[in-house]
């Protein structure tokens, strides 16, 4: 099944959920978090939080987390430098990362912000990282690292056999 049909079939299912509950990474001011995966029968969607206290920090290096966050046009194309950034590692060794081309049928990985709510001191931003096709049914590592943020390489194991279940318990509409 080619990748826009497996991905207009999401949109027909309600996908499971399966509840994560980890911390990814922290520093002084950042917090990225995954509290839960949305699993549908063919692909999963793991919703990623950034937390930001821009309280602990100056304006302009806040402004500048922002736009590489968001992908502003200050980021070259193509580039990663200081992006938010995801790598997907199976026991395989498949590595799959946001910001790499894929092909229909390949395996990917891609980063979309969805939605923001903040006060003047902290900022929520929530980030949808899609993976296609469903993981093995092994564990497999998440990295994540944003090298504008101070944030370094960080890693946490997930359970592709408890995705793999959820993703039986995704049903239509």
């Amino acid at each position: 099944m080619d990748d826009d049909l497996q991905r207009a079939l999401v949109f027909t299912e309600m996908g499971s959920i399966l509840p994560v509950e980890r911390l990814i990474t922290r520093s002084e001011s950042i917090v990225i978090a995954l509290p839960l995966i949305r699993v549908y029968r063919f692909a999963c969607l793991l919703q990623v939080e950034v937390v930001v206290n821009h309280n602990a920090m100056p304006d302009e290096r806040w402004d500048a987390l922002r736009s590489s966050l968001f992908h502003a046009p200050a980021v070259p194309e193509g580039s990663t430098d200081g992006i938010l950034r995801f790598t997907v590692n199976y026991a395989d060794g498949v590595e799959i990362s946001t910001g790499q081309e894929f092909e229909d049928g390949e395996p990917g990985l891609s980063l979309a912000p969805s939605g923001a709510s903040g006060t003047t001191a902290a900022t929520l931003v929530q980030m949808n990282l899609w993976l296609q096709p469903l993981p093995p049914a092994k564990e497999f590592a998440l990295m994540t690292e944003w090298s504008a943020s101070g944030i370094r390489p960080a890693t946490i194991e997930l359970d592709g056999a408890a995705i793999a279940k959820a993703a039986a318990r995704s049903h239509r509409y």
